[in-house]
């Protein structure tokens, strides 16, 4: 074989050197890979997906190919290792936090990147947001998991999802301690609406502050949401109605039908507090039941105004079932607590007694509770 060789002019000394430096590159090329790999893992699904093709190149397509492969993928790696090490820097600055406290939420952004749907990128994007409602690392380190489990749920962007609960939260009055409850309303609002978190986000925008004002829980505004949202009245539109349902439940409003005549209802306790927000709706969804068509637009334009009602009669139309169903799935804790909903079913028919005697005597009546 080697005179045959020799004849054609091929040297087997060069083969020899040229099949030894063949195998000392791809053992190269793959402890390369090896180590690419481990330092992807530590950045969550995206690094790993960047180099897991790598091997599968070496074996098919040759050196060059696999070295390409290799570059791109360590490439990659290191551009999401520097995003990483970006957004990082970006809670740095604006929690201020010091190198103790930013090992451990780098560690944390690292372990849901390697254990959630999430990158470690895409969790730090959402610190920054915790970060820009001055929640210190503990909180932040806290909150994490219940932003994480609505993001996850929803199926939405994590950072987002971040940005929406922290502005709200503080908007109720509400701490970065009550993340995980805040999420479950949330949650539950849109599993059991025609909405989402990007559109519940829309629709708290501007109102959820006025509600928080007016000491109203963001269960009870999460069902007037659902409910809206179930009638077609969505992001900026109920975003404006609810603004104007909160600003015209301020003051006494004359509520008017034949049923009843004339009824001065208030929302506004004699010392001041606000009635409880479904307290009022569930008022005003019984004298809704004794009005017309006419009068229930009517009244409702009283109450919200002409960029208002709209969204007000979508909570007074829905019918019993809908409501208490959304209520239940929503605020379940009321329904455990029968001493509660006796006693506003108390109040809904001291009410109605209240207006039917107004009403036989032909005198105009207030309610108040």
């Amino acid at each position: 074989m080697k005179d045959r060789l020799d004849a054609a002019g091929v040297s087997t000394t060069d083969l020899a050197n040229k099949d030894a430096e063949l195998t000392a590159k791809i053992k190269e090329l793959t402890e390369e890979q090896k180590r690419v790999s481990k330092g992807a893992g530590e950045f969550g699904n995206a690094g790993v997906q960047a180099i897991e093709a790598v091997g599968g190149a070496i074996a098919a397509a040759g050196i060059a190919e696999a070295m390409k492969s290799i570059a791109d993928a360590y490439s990659e790696y290191v551009e999401v290792a520097g995003n990483f090490e970006q957004a990082m820097s970006a809670v740095e600055a604006i929690a201020d936090s010091n190198i103790s406290k930013m090992s451990a939420l780098t560690a944390e952004a690292k372990e849901l990147g390697a254990t959630t749907k999430f990158t470690t990128q895409q969790s730090a994007n959402a610190m920054e947001y915790m970060a820009m409602a001055d929640w210190d690392a503990q909180e932040m380190l806290g909150g994490m998991s219940g932003v994480i489990n609505l993001a996850a749920a929803a199926g939405e962007d994590l950072a987002q999802v971040s940005d929406i609960v922290t502005d709200n939260l503080s908007a109720f009055g509400l701490r970065a301690a009550d993340t995980a409850h805040f999420a479950d309303v949330l949650a539950a609002a849109t599993a059991n609406s025609n909405t989402n978190i990007s559109i519940m986000g829309e629709m708290f925008k501007s109102s959820s502050s006025v509600a928080g004002a007016l000491g109203y829980s963001v269960e009870d505004v999460a069902v007037m949401v659902g409910l809206m949202a179930n009638n077609a009245v969505k992001g900026s539109r109920a975003r404006t109605a609810l603004r104007n349902i909160f600003n015209g439940l301020l003051g006494s409003v004359t509520l008017t039908a034949e049923a009843f005549g004339e009824l001065d209802y208030s929302a506004v306790n004699f010392d001041g507090s606000m009635k409880g927000l479904m307290e009022t709706v569930k008022d005003l969804r019984g004298y809704s039941d004794e009005m017309t068509e006419a009068e229930r637009v009517n009244n409702a334009m009283a109450i919200a105004g002409m960029r208002g009602y709209n969204g007000l009669l979508a909570i007074l139309n829905a019918t019993d079932d809908d409501f208490q169903s959304l209520y239940a799935s929503i605020k379940p804790r009321l329904f455990q607590e029968p001493a509660v909903d006796q006693e506003i079913q108390g109040v809904e028919k001291l009410h109605a007694v209240q207006y039917r005697l107004g009403n036989r005597s032909g005198r105009r009546h207030d309610v108040y509770v």
